[in-house]
């Protein structure tokens, strides 16, 4: 009995390395198709389109990214919703090697704000295994979210009693998080999304952005208020060349 279990596992990671370069041709077919969908689409409404986001995938530190092994971005878009420069792309944050290799897929949708310096402040769904966090008179919302930030003062005033109600609203995936993080307010949900789920993702983003208080944005910097409107998708400026237009 004791030899069995060994052999077991040499059986296994042998033949995890023999189909190896059939599952990395498989990989490659599989990116290269997405790589066309995500094109046309981004394409269709004179979006811009990085089949691999070079420095993305680790430009966050937030824990939902993940920790340790490898983390890249890839299908990502840019291009103007609801009269704001936005963005997204698909995360993948690889931990493991062999057998034991796994990937976790998130999509995340971005909105940077030129100017902006956000206290780092992350709103997650609240498991049994997260730690302590940031309490609010809601019981319902302490129930559901898990708030960590930087700075109480900033936490508080952006978290209010009306982005609480939208929080814990039906409209909002409560596997999805929220992030404050340098310029940059995110939404990521768990899974692979498709290019038509995108604009209900984004709709997601500039909702909750619109619920920042004013004064918020002013305090971290923020020079001009940020024209959201309910008009979805559009061309003109990209989010990489919104941030280097900032006055």
């Amino acid at each position: 009995m004791e030899l069995i279990e060994p052999a077991l596992y040499a059986v296994v990671y042998i033949a995890y390395f023999v189909t190896t370069p059939w599952r990395w041709a498989k990989e490659r077919r599989r990116l290269r198709r997405l790589s066309r969908l995500w094109g046309a689409w981004a394409g269709s409404r004179g979006w811009t389109m990085r089949d691999r986001w070079e420095g993305m995938g680790t430009a966050f530190s937030s824990k939902v990214f993940g920790r340790g092994g490898t983390r890249r971005a890839l299908f990502g878009y840019e291009g103007m919703f609801d009269g704001v420069p936005v963005a997204g792309f698909s995360h993948e944050h690889t931990s493991g090697c062999g057998p034991e290799r796994e990937t976790t897929h998130r999509h995340v949708s971005m909105l940077r704000v030129p100017g902006a310096r956000f206290p780092g402040l992350t709103v997650t769904p609240q498991t049994s295994k997260t730690e302590r966090d940031v309490q609010f008179e809601d019981t319902e919302f302490n129930r559901s979210w898990h708030v960590t930030g930087a700075v109480p003062r900033f936490t508080h005033d952006v978290v209010h009693p009306r982005m609480m109600q939208w929080l814990t609203s039906a409209l909002l995936p409560r596997s999805s998080s929220v992030c404050f993080e340098r310029d940059t307010i995110l939404i990521t949900t768990p899974g692979i999304l498709t290019p038509e789920q995108v604009d209900d993702h984004l709709r997601l983003l500039t909702r909750t952005v619109a619920l920042v208080p004013g004064f918020v944005l002013r305090e971290v910097g923020c020079r001009h208020p940020l024209p959201i409107a309910d008009s979805g998708p559009g061309g003109g400026l990209a989010f990489t060349a919104a941030a280097s237009s900032a006055p």
